[in-house]
């Protein structure tokens, strides 16, 4: 699961900014672009090595509009282009997988030629991940993958799968879970934003624990539900 792929620091990265999409490193999102910047900064990403960097405008700011570009939120993750299918009218429907958290340390805004702003990052690399990859952190997210809501979910026994595998890194796996279950943008840019694995881990296993305890309940209330009685 370790990506072969290089990200080079040195250069600026195209800024890609989402009001609904909170992308994590190895999950894939679909996106379709169809504004003309955007259309322009896909042109220019292919050209070159197929990076761009998904960032959250803030949830305060108003809708973007050409030269008035949103606030972002600081933190943000490097997508690599694996798939893209460019449409006769110049849009694009993409598959971005992603690569790495990244802080934003400077902006480029947009000039009258490149419609895009450019970014240059640092990486928010987690240097003790592996050590906290152990087989007591591994049995806690099995168990919570076994409950009455998380263990229904489509991918849930290929991620059981994944954890029985020493090479499969335990903090690819975590984003890998967090992608399909935080669901609001508030709680995924919070995520994003944790620097270390048993941070983003607590914050996962809160919600999965959430998650499983209400389909317990709807359970039990289901059961003890009397049937309306016929007249």
């Amino acid at each position: 699961m370790e990506s072969s792929v290089q990200c080079d620091f040195r250069r600026e990265f195209p800024i890609f900014p989402l009001r609904q999409t909170v992308m994590f490193p190895h999950s894939v999102v679909p996106l379709h672009i169809f504004e003309p910047r955007y259309r322009q900064m896909l042109d220019d990403a292919l050209d070159r090595v197929g990076q761009l960097v998904t960032a959250t405008t803030h949830p305060d700011a108003e809708e973007e509009r050409p030269g008035e570009p949103s606030p972002l939120l600081p933190v943000g993750c490097i997508g690599q282009i694996v798939d893209h299918e460019r449409l006769p009218d110049g849009r694009y429907n993409i598959l971005l997988q992603g690569l790495c958290r990244v802080e934003i340390e400077e902006l480029n805004e947009a000039t009258d030629e490149r419609l895009y702003r450019l970014g240059r990052l640092s990486p928010m690399v987690d240097a003790e991940a592996s050590q906290h990859d152990r087989p007591e952190a591994r049995d806690l997210i099995r168990i919570a993958l076994q409950g009455p809501g998380v263990g229904r979910m489509s991918m849930a026994d290929d991620l059981q799968s994944l954890l029985d595998r020493e090479e499969a890194p335990l903090d690819a796996i975590v984003d890998l879970l967090a992608h399909p279950l935080l669901r609001e943008n508030h709680d995924r840019s919070e995520y994003l934003s944790l620097s270390t694995l048993p941070e983003r881990m607590a914050m996962l296993l809160r919600t999965m624990r959430h998650i499983n305890a209400a389909a317990r309940q709807l359970m039990e209330d289901q059961e003890f539900d009397p049937p309306e009685a016929e007249n």
